[in-house]
């Protein structure tokens, strides 16, 4: 690829990035993929107070690639769980007017961030496509389980222990929440698993990950 050739090294956070730069003829040996990082100093979660709110409280974050007009159909099917959106700068709020299990949130300090992120059990996604997320990574560090839809490198960062894939479309996102709502058995050890496997993705491994490429010079 003709406009790779000044690059030495290309840095991914996911698989797909990787696989569609080799699709397009961008040699394999310039590309190296890693993950993104959280600060688990700041997100963290004690594992020893893993319990299930009643209701089950499931909180949305982020804007990018996030597809709100799937959102609101899910949130309208899903009466009896207790909703927290975080839609950041994204004008959204008339999607949900009337909603009384919708607590709506726009953008705020980190703090205020991951107050309310302790108190969810479920991180939804519903994404369009991902490579590395800081809301995948920040929302494991804090021991919450995830329902994601199966796109891009998501299976980068989580599995079946600790995640629910599902089909972008509202059935198979419904179907996940209200299965959990009423398996707080299975929230607990999706919850734990979360805390445990967000080691990876530590801020010192990417260190380590940087400092490993002097060697492919």
């Amino acid at each position: 690829c003709e406009w790779s050739r000044p690059i030495d090294k290309m840095l991914t956070l996911g698989s797909s990035l990787s696989e569609y730069f080799k699709e397009n003829h961008v040699p394999e040996d310039k590309i190296v993929t890693g993950f993104h990082y959280v600060d688990s100093d700041y997100y963290h979660a004690d594992i020893c107070k893993a319990t299930v709110h009643n209701p089950l409280t499931v909180i949305s974050m982020g804007m990018m690639q996030r597809d709100y007009s799937l959102l609101i159909n899910v949130v309208r099917k899903c009466p009896n769980v207790k909703w927290i959106i975080c839609r950041g700068l994204k004008k959204v709020d008339h999607l949900f007017e009337g909603i009384s299990n919708v607590e709506l949130k726009g953008f705020m300090p980190e703090a205020e961030l991951r107050d309310l992120m302790s108190k969810a059990d479920i991180s939804l996604n519903i994404m369009e496509d991902t490579v590395g997320s800081n809301v995948i990574t920040t929302s494991m560090s804090m021991g919450l389980g995830l329902v994601v839809t199966d796109v891009g490198s998501i299976r980068d960062y989580c599995d079946e222990k600790n995640a629910c894939f599902c089909k972008n479309d509202v059935d198979s996102l419904v179907s996940a929440i209200n299965k959990l709502s009423n398996d707080g058995d299975k929230v607990i050890s999706m919850k734990k698993y979360s805390l445990e496997y967000s080691k990876r993705f530590h801020v010192v491994n990417v260190h380590k990950w940087f400092c490993s490429l002097k060697s492919l010079d």
